[in-house]
């Protein structure tokens, strides 16, 4: 159960964020609960049980509700779009004086300065359009997951320090601006990290050796094909890399701790690297600073588990 009310609460907020959606009245609180009832088929699409996943009933239903959360964000788009450039052709100025205040408007604004009256351009208007749903779909598995678990950590018992220092530093941002999240919530940062190298997410990246390709490792020749996993995640539990690796310590992210380590910041790598890094993942952690901003505004708010019987589970999803 708190589990699915922070999720529910994530939703909002980057449907806040990335589409501008509102929950004022009836029909959009109505509008809402059938976007969020659709997501959530649709993850249950993404990994159906049995093996089978285009033969499966979840993943059937997790398409067509794909379908339809796509049709409602592609029709916002569109909408702002026009609406936007309609502004920009009445007031005969070459850039779009409005005010950006969410990902959908940002989007348009930067098409129709670049692209001009034609949809075309660097990116293309079909492109941006189409990638709506990826978006949320890309982040939201991850920042419903890692702030699941980083709210468990804060608000055990074993962990009211760190909980007190994010509402503290929380407590000195004047308004939760992509700046201030952005610069001023050095300790936030240390939550997230500390809540991945915990509760892993991403533990290593695979790469595919072609035929007649090979490379060498430890002076041993490795020949294509071959698919290999590079892991990170074996060293966060080792106390040569984190001192008392079993505790939850944000501190360790911030250089001059004396629990900082150098070694630990090189192969933490929650996000993959290289060719292979998510590309969300700076919006993901954008998003889990307003997550966190949200619930350490309030000095008194805090989440009762059962700590006796609730635990992270190593899993895909911890």
């Amino acid at each position: 159960k708190i589990r699915a009310a922070i999720q529910d609460a994530q939703l909002k907020l980057m449907c806040s964020i990335f589409y501008g959606m509102e929950f004022e009245t009836d029909d959009e609180k109505k509008r809402f609960k059938q976007f969020a009832e659709d997501f959530v088929l649709c993850a249950k699409g993404f990994f159906p049980p049995g093996g089978k996943e285009k033969k499966s009933i979840e993943f059937q239903e997790g398409m067509k509700a794909k379908k339809r959360i796509t049709k409602v964000l592609n029709e916002r788009f569109d909408r702002i779009y026009e609406d936007r450039l309609r502004v920009l052709e009445q007031s005969g100025q070459e850039e779009q004086e409005n005010k950006a205040g969410n990902a959908m408007e940002t989007i348009a604004d930067e098409l129709i300065k670049s692209q001009g009256k034609n949809k075309e351009g660097f990116i293309s208007y079909e492109v941006a359009r189409n990638n709506l749903f990826l978006r949320l779909e890309a982040s939201q598995g991850t920042t419903q997951q890692v702030t699941s678990n980083m709210m468990y950590f804060l608000n055990h018992p074993d962990n009211k320090q760190s909980l007190d220092m994010i509402r503290n530093e929380v407590a000195k941002i004047e308004s939760p601006t992509y700046e201030h999240l952005k610069s001023n919530m050095q300790y936030g940062d240390a939550c997230i990290k500390e809540a991945l190298r915990l509760a892993t997410f991403v533990g290593g990246v695979s790469f595919f050796i072609e035929k007649g390709k090979s490379f060498e490792l430890r002076k041993k020749v490795i020949k294509g094909p071959i698919t290999i996993m590079l892991t990170n995640s074996h060293w966060y539990h080792d106390k040569e890399a984190f001192p008392q690796p079993e505790s939850y310590l944000p501190e360790r992210w911030i250089v001059g701790n004396k629990l900082h380590s150098e070694f630990g910041e090189q192969v933490y790598r929650p996000f993959g690297y290289g060719r292979h890094i998510c590309l969300g993942s700076h919006l993901a952690k954008l998003v889990m600073k307003a997550n966190l901003y949200c619930f350490a505004q309030n000095q008194n708010r805090c989440i009762m588990y059962d700590f006796e019987n609730v635990n992270i589970v190593p899993d895909f999803f911890p």
